[in-house]
């Protein structure tokens, strides 16, 4: 019996990575869609792939998602956003405009632009899970309530929700499900000496962070009940 297929929507600092890592350990690489790989194939030569990965949105996963064994990872998501940063800040500054500004701004600029709107920070630390989650990289509606509650409603449709807390289980989980060899360890990125902890920042970014993502503190606390590590 063949392994079954698999779509992984990738949302930004979860970890993700390593998971598309195992991936390439276990598959082919002509068989591996992963990152932004899917801007540039056709739907049928990623239909035909037996893992399709990328930091796309629920409305793209959802139509490749049939007879898939589908998951996604989520993050705690003031670690998060720390990450985001902290990686922005040693990316490519022409790549993107917010890695641009993560490198001229210290974290209590860049997030304070951010609470006052910045559309390019916004859009990489705006509820970010949540919009993913729900309507994709569309420029949110203001009904803060339809965001979440599609969010999780989206949510359900997975065949596994991991989350980076738990890679290692998660990890082993997904393997199982797949076919992969899981003997080992997870393949993980190095760690980033230098990357901000929570007790690195003050009181007032953390409350701005917060205040940045409410919606994806709800889902990430919804998702963690229903699995039972509330």
């Amino acid at each position: 019996m063949p392994a079954p297929k698999a779509l992984f929507l990738h949302i930004p600092k979860t970890a993700g990575t390593s998971i598309v890592k195992a991936a390439r350990e276990n598959l082919p690489p002509s068989e591996i869609i992963s990152h932004a790989d899917f801007l540039e194939k056709g739907s049928r030569q990623i239909e035909g792939s037996a893992f399709i990965s990328g930091h796309f949105g629920y409305a793209f996963a959802a139509k490749f998602m049939t007879d898939r064994f589908s998951f996604t990872f989520l993050r705690d998501p003031i670690e998060r956003v720390l990450s985001f940063y902290h990686f922005a800040r040693h990316a490519d500054a022409n790549a993107y405009e917010v890695y641009r500004l993560a490198q001229i701004y210290d974290l209590e600029e860049f997030v304070g632009r951010g609470c006052e709107g910045d559309p390019a920070i916004c859009e990489s630390i705006w509820n970010h899970q949540a919009r993913l989650l729900s309507i994709g990289w569309e420029k949110p509606p203001y009904d803060r309530d339809a965001i979440l509650g599609q969010a999780i409603d989206n949510l359900r449709r997975f065949s596994y929700v991991g989350f980076t807390e738990t890679l290692e289980t998660d990890y082993r989980n997904i393997g199982a499900a797949l076919g992969w060899a899981t003997n080992k360890p997870a393949p993980r990125e190095l760690s980033n000496p230098g990357r901000p902890t929570r007790k690195d920042i003050s009181s007032t970014t953390l409350q701005q962070i917060a205040r940045l993502t409410e919606l994806d503190s709800r889902l990430y606390a919804w998702a963690r009940q229903l699995r039972g590590e509330a």
